[in-house]
């Protein structure tokens, strides 16, 4: 993917035009700077973050070093849910629209193991209270991966696993 491919890739995954400190983002990353955090009030797009760091894997899988896992640790259960549903519509769009399948491909070309006809190349799981991990994150070590959770399962459940 072109860099300048990113905002039609977005619009895309998430059929919204990115705000401009979302294009910004993208291209930090694609220089290999990577923010350890993001502190943004309430509606201001958040859980964008993981489209556009997908986009910034595709861009730049070859020539830099771009994390295969996103870690999304967020402090609400509700909003660890609201999350999950977020990357699963983004796999449903790498899935059904044919605009996608270069990415869906580029997706594919990272991960080590074949995938099953029917999965995704991006692994998601979810770490709250109540809910299984599905382990989707860690079958596969190349493989694209969005692990979500609350800040308790994450500091427990990855680091004691």
């Amino acid at each position: 993917m072109e860099p300048q491919n990113f905002p039609k890739i977005f619009e895309l995954l998430t059929e919204t035009h990115p705000f401009p400190w979302q294009t910004a983002l993208y291209n930090r990353l694609i220089e290999g700077e990577f923010p350890s955090s993001a502190s943004l009030p309430t509606g201001l797009g958040k859980t964008s973050i993981i489209p556009i760091w997908l986009c910034a894997l595709v861009t730049k899988s070859t020539t830099a070093a771009i994390p295969r896992r996103l870690v999304y640790v967020v402090n609400r259960r509700t909003v660890v849910d609201q999350t999950t549903t977020e990357v699963e519509r983004i796999r449903t769009a790498l899935r059904d629209k044919p605009e996608l399948s270069d990415i869906r491909a580029k997706l594919a070309d990272l991960c080590a193991l074949p995938l099953p006809p029917d999965s995704s190349p991006l692994a998601v799981s979810t770490l709250r209270g109540q809910l299984a991990d599905n382990g989707e994150w860690c079958a596969d070590p190349t493989r694209p991966a969005v692990i979500v959770g609350t800040v308790d399962m994450i500091g427990s459940g990855l680091l004691f696993s």
